[in-house]
């Protein structure tokens, strides 16, 4: 069982995910994701989000399917965090 830290930020993080390019595709498309979490660890270059929830945007599908125990998104991916 996981224990939470309830004085952490609870955060909600929006950001692109890398997509992959296909040359016979002509077109990169970013996907848009939604991460809500508890705020581990922020630097210059990353955050780390424990027990987090992502889901996809677009086709509101959670991913992974399964529940990850952290999550680090790259701050040159992040378009919005909010404190909730």
């Amino acid at each position: 069982m996981i224990s939470i830290d309830n004085s952490k930020k609870y955060l909600k993080i929006t950001w692109n995910d890398a997509s992959l390019f296909s040359p016979s595709k002509k077109y990169i498309n970013v996907s848009i994701m939604e991460t809500v979490g508890y705020l581990e660890i922020e630097n210059n270059e990353f955050i780390i989000v424990s027990n987090p929830i992502t889901v996809n945007k677009t086709s509101q599908k959670k991913h992974p399917d399964t529940n990850p125990t952290f999550y680090l998104i790259p701050k040159g991916m992040i378009v919005n965090i909010e404190t909730l």
